[in-house]
C-alpha cells in the first residue's frame, strides 16, 4: 500500500515538473522560441544596429542600381546594421587611406561596393575595378551581370563568366588560371602546378604593379573577392602573412567597409572551391587579373 502511494505521488510530481519544464522551454524568454532565430530584418534592425557608430563611407562606391529591388537579399539589405564601432573581437583598421610601407603593399584609395544581389560578387568586384582604373563610366551592377547573364542565379559567376564580361568592356589584358593550365600543358604536364604560378611573389608583384587580383574563395560556398594587399609582417614565413581583400559582402566583421584580411597562408595551401562549379568552370586557384590597355 506504501508503495502503491508512493508511485501515486512519484507520478504526480513528475507530471508538474514537465508540465512546467515544457512551459518554461516554449516561453518567450526561458528558452526557444521557433520565431527567435527566424531571420526577421525588423528584429535585427531593433537588436543589433549600432546607430551611434561613427564609421564614414568614404571608401564606398555609390550604389546606383540594386538587382533585388524586393529588398529579398544582397549585402546592402544590412548596410552598416552589424557593425560595433568599440568592438572587442575585431580591430578596425582604415585601409582605404592606408598607404604601403616596408613590409605591406596595398592599393592606396581603392573603393569598395557592397552587392545588392545575393550572387553578383564577381560583377561587384569587377564594379570595383573598373573604378580603381577610372574606366568604370556608365557600368553598374545590373549592367555588369547582363553581359554574361551571370551573377542572379545560384551557381553566382564562372571564371567564363568573369572573362565574358572583359572582353565585352573590351580594351583589357587578361590574365586567368586557364592561362596556367595552358602554360602547363605546353610543358607535358598533366598535373597542373598552380602554386608555381600563384604565390606570394606573384601577389605582392602585382600590386606593386598597381594591378588589383579578383579571387574565387570558399566562402558562402564561392565568392569573388579582389586581393589589394599583402603585409609579411617583415618575416620570411607565411604563418604571420596577411592578405587585404575587399569583399562585396562585408557583414562579419563588425565593420561593413567592404573590407577584410585573409590569412595568406591558409589561402595559399587550401585555394580552391571544393566542388561548387562545374569541373570545366574551374573551381581550384580560380583568379583573374584585367588590366587596361595603354591607350585605352
Amino acid at each position: 500500500m506504501i508503495l502503491k502511494k508512493f508511485g501515486i505521488t512519484l507520478i504526480f510530481v513528475v507530471s508538474i515538473m514537465l508540465f512546467s519544464a515544457c512551459n518554461l522551454y516554449n516561453s518567450e524568454f526561458g528558452g526557444y522560441n521557433s520565431d527567435y532565430f527566424k531571420f526577421n530584418d525588423e528584429f535585427y534592425i531593433e537588436e543589433t544596429s549600432t546607430d551611434t557608430n561613427s564609421f564614414d563611407d568614404e571608401m564606398k562606391i555609390e550604389k546606383n542600381s540594386d538587382i533585388d529591388l524586393n529588398k529579398a537579399g544582397g549585402a546592402d539589405l544590412y548596410e552598416r546594421k552589424f557593425d560595433h564601432e568599440d568592438s572587442r573581437y575585431f580591430n578596425n583598421q582604415d585601409f582605404y587611406n592606408m598607404k604601403s610601407n616596408k613590409s605591406l603593399k596595398i592599393l592606396h584609395n581603392f573603393k569598395t561596393y557592397q552587392q545588392t544581389g545575393e550572387n553578383s560578387s564577381g560583377e561587384a568586384c569587377i564594379l570595383a575595378v573598373l573604378e580603381w582604373y577610372g574606366k568604370k563610366g556608365d557600368f553598374d551592377e545590373i549592367k555588369l551581370c547582363d553581359i554574361a547573364n551571370s551573377g542572379r542565379n545560384k551557381k553566382g559567376t564562372t571564371l567564363k563568366q568573369m572573362i565574358d564580361i572583359y572582353n565585352y568592356i573590351g580594351k583589357f589584358n587578361i590574365y586567368t588560371t586557364f592561362d596556367i593550365i595552358e602554360e602547363e600543358k605546353k610543358q607535358g604536364k598533366k598535373s597542373i602546378e598552380y602554386s608555381k604560378y600563384f604565390n606570394k611573389n606573384f601577389i605582392i608583384k602585382n600590386i606593386e604593379s598597381n594591378i588589383p587580383i579578383t579571387i574565387c574563395v570558399k566562402d558562402w560556398g564561392a565568392h569573388w573577392v579582389n586581393i589589394i594587399g599583402y603585409d609579411d609582417m617583415g618575416t620570411e614565413s607565411l604563418y604571420d602573412d596577411v592578405i587585404i581583400v575587399t569583399d562585396s559582402y562585408d557583414v562579419t566583421d563588425h565593420n561593413q567597409d567592404g573590407y577584410r584580411i585573409i590569412s595568406a597562408l591558409k589561402l595559399l595551401s587550401d585555394f580552391s572551391t571544393g566542388t561548387f562549379f562545374d569541373e570545366s568552370d574551374l573551381n581550384d586557384f580560380i583568379f583573374i587579373t584585367a588590366v587596361p590597355e595603354k591607350n585605352f
